[in-house]
């Protein structure tokens, strides 16, 4: 919990000796508040939906009891509400909250003067992370991991979590989900489930977190999955197919009536297959097929609306790894038309719409096949060169002719990372570079090598940054793998989860100052874990399926197979 100090105190009432605060004549004393606070219920930084609470010491000279006394909670002038209470909503984000106590006597009469304490920093939003896992023991759809459902049983759970045991909640029952996209204070879910009607469908849902708060909005005529939303212009942009127009692009606002088909690309039953969806500032880009038929993947863009939905001219073949970088768009792609399968890295200009190579680094007919990660105004491209070897990584300011080849013993990076605290990536082994390794990628120190501490191979996987710190799975020289911390250079453990052997964490995902992953240890299986980096800060966030099962959980859900 978290007290929040006066920071002015409001006391413009004038009264004579022995006058009460609202200016009535008395020989009793007015009441007094002090030590006013806001005390969070929850904890840590403010976000909306926490329990806000008014903390303060009522006295009164003449021994008067207290009685009702007033509150006044205020951002930007205006009250939001009168209740000893409050809990911040999303109109609240990036806004100061302050509250005003005014003592009042048990006899109703006597007042003193308000005192009021403003939040020391603007709300929050309250992150969440929408997963699958098992059904819950005691839901009639509970079944073994191993199991095979039959039709007509949903029998994953999709849940949401703040990072807390109480803030974990059920929303309902699926079949599959994927990624999830944030519209406002609300998530867009795309799922497969079984229907009233016993029949596969693909859907829509639109969840505010709750399970009151979760409903369909929209249902596939074909069990087709809809998937790739983006938000763009208040609006979430996704790819779906139906039976009339096939899989192209759709757009919604969260309500049914406008979830609908935002342009049939490729007019007819023949699918376009957008997906891909990048925002660079005031257009969104996308591959699809071309509208001329010829099966080709071309860039396209959009300003959101229908008439400013086009392909990109001159056109960008097959185009992929869509990144937003200072602004502008780098993406793997051919500009030549006629060799439409050249794939090397790119850049577009968004203010000329001018499209040129970076870098040829796969000469002749063969692709580099490159991928790109940004951190700040760093870029660095990931590719296959027949000089240096594949999965090699260059620095670049997206111009062209000017990646920079790291220098560094590993040969391949199949695995990079961006956190806050910059790059980190993870080499494969090879000759050159017998073990795989977690290295700090830096433009004018080019790799540097994390190290464990008698141990050479420690085969890091994943990585997450909570509060500045990054955050590994690595194993030990006995290859038990647990969770470690990066400091100054060298990994340190965390807490040892799994005493009788590995815990395996895995999908590291940061949630309101909270590393959450999925762990397994001897009494409770392999289910949801949290941290705050510490060793008694490691806990079992929860058991969703009691006792040594499993509950199958799947934290990252854009890694989830289609329908």
């Amino acid at each position: 919990m978290r007290l929040l100090s006066v920071l002015c105190i409001s006391t413009v009432v004038l009264s004579g000796c022995g006058s009460s605060g609202d200016g009535s004549s008395s020989n009793n004393h007015a009441p007094v508040a002090s030590n006013v606070a806001i005390e969070d219920i929850n904890g840590g930084d403010i976000r909306t939906q926490d329990i806000l609470k008014a903390t303060y010491q009522y006295t009164d000279q003449d021994g008067d009891q207290e009685g009702n006394t007033k509150f006044r909670w205020t951002i930007d002038g205006k009250v939001v509400s009168e209740e000893s209470e409050y809990a911040p909503v999303y109109a609240d984000i990036g806004k100061t909250i302050t509250l005003e106590v005014t003592p009042v006597a048990s006899d109703g009469k006597t007042t003193g003067n308000a005192v009021s304490v403003e939040t020391d920093s603007a709300v929050l939003e309250r992150e969440l992370l929408i997963f699958t896992a098992m059904a819950e023991p005691e839901d009639e759809f509970d079944i073994a991991a191993t199991a095979v459902p039959s039709p007509g049983e949903n029998f994953l759970g999709l849940y949401a979590t703040d990072g807390s045991e109480s803030g974990t909640t059920l929303l309902r029952k699926v079949v599959i989900a994927t990624k999830p996209e944030k519209l406002d204070n609300n998530f867009i879910i795309p799922i497969g489930y079984w229907n009233d009607e016993n029949t596969p469908r693909g859907a829509l849902l639109l969840s505010d977190g709750t399970a009151e708060g979760t409903k369909t909005i929209k249902e596939s005529s074909i069990d087709e999955l809809p998937w790739g939303l983006a938000t763009f212009n208040g609006k979430v942009f996704l790819s779906w197919e139906n039976a009339d127009t096939g899989r192209e692009l759709w757009v919604t606002d969260g309500t049914e009536e406008n979830t609908k088909l935002f342009k049939d690309l490729i007019p007819g039953e023949e699918s376009s297959s957008p997906a891909e969806f990048t925002v660079v500032g005031d257009q969104m880009y996308f591959r699809a097929y071309a509208s001329d038929g010829s099966r080709k993947y071309v860039l396209w863009q959009t300003n959101g609306t229908e008439e400013g939905t086009e392909e990109v001219s001159p056109a960008v073949y097959n185009p992929r790894n869509l990144t937003e970088y200072k602004g502008n768009l780098v993406l793997a792609g051919s500009i030549n038309q006629d060799l439409p399968a050249d794939i090397e890295p790119l850049y577009l200009d968004t203010d000329t719409g001018e499209t040129t190579l970076i870098a040829d680094i796969n000469p002749g007919l063969n692709t580099s096949n490159p991928s790109f990660y940004t951190h700040g105004d760093r870029l660095l491209i990931r590719a296959n060169s027949p000089t240096y070897g594949n999965q090699r990584l260059w620095f670049s300011q997206g111009e062209t002719g000017d990646p920079e080849l790291i220098e560094a013993t590993a040969a391949a990076f199949p695995y990079v990372y961006a956190t806050s605290q910059g790059l980190f990536g993870i080499n494969s082994s090879n000759p050159d570079e017998p073990y795989a390794s977690l290295w700090s990628l830096n433009e004018t120190e080019g790799a540097t090598k994390m190290t464990m501490e008698n141990n050479l191979e420690y085969k890091p996987l994943y990585i997450a940054d909570l509060n500045g710190t990054a955050y590994v799975s690595a194993q030990d020289a006995m290859e038990d793998r647990e969770l470690y911390r990066v400091e100054e250079g060298t990994l340190k453990l965390v807490a040892d989860i799994n005493e009788n052997g590995s815990s395996y964490p895995g999908y590291l995902t940061t949630v309101n100052n909270t590393l959450v992953f999925i762990a397994q240890n001897d009494e409770f299986g392999r289910e949801l874990w949290r941290t705050d980096g510490t060793e008694t800060g490691t806990q079992l966030l929860m058991d969703i399926t009691a006792g040594t099962q499993s509950s199958d959980i799947i934290l990252d859900l854009s890694k989830n197979p289609r329908f």
